[in-house]
């Protein structure tokens, strides 16, 4: 069983400056654990970023898929796929792609083997 208030708690330390939040959905979009000014729209980030990737795997565009980068004028959102969840990370322009790269796989580097017990 997973203990959501721990998990947000964990996910929280990945949210510092231009950071908007930071999700765990299911596979179905439903979030498991959300932080950041952005956590009150976590239902509807996770139903995009399902979407979105159930776009990608469908179309073949990229076979072994792990990881949808999404940039506009407002900033950048990293989606990264772990133990059948998607991990994500909106931030805003302020924000370099290294840094969201190092933070999100810094996260999934630690979240695969307790999310594993899980699947």
């Amino acid at each position: 069983m997973l203990k959501t208030r721990a998990m947000e708690k964990y996910l929280d330390q990945a949210v510092t400056a231009g950071i908007k939040g930071v999700f765990l959905f299911n596979n179905e979009g439903h979030p498991v654990a959300r932080t950041g000014k952005l956590s009150n729209n976590a239902s509807v980030y996770g139903a995009l970023m399902v979407n979105i990737w159930e776009t990608f795997e469908k179309q073949g565009i990229r076979e072994g898929l792990q990881t949808v980068v999404l940039q506009n004028a407002d900033g950048t959102v990293v989606v990264l796929k772990i133990c059948e969840m998607l991990l994500a990370i909106i931030a805003d322009k302020t924000v370099p792609q290294g840094i969201l790269n190092a933070k999100i796989q810094a996260l999934a580097e630690h979240l695969e083997q307790p999310l594993n017990l899980l699947v």
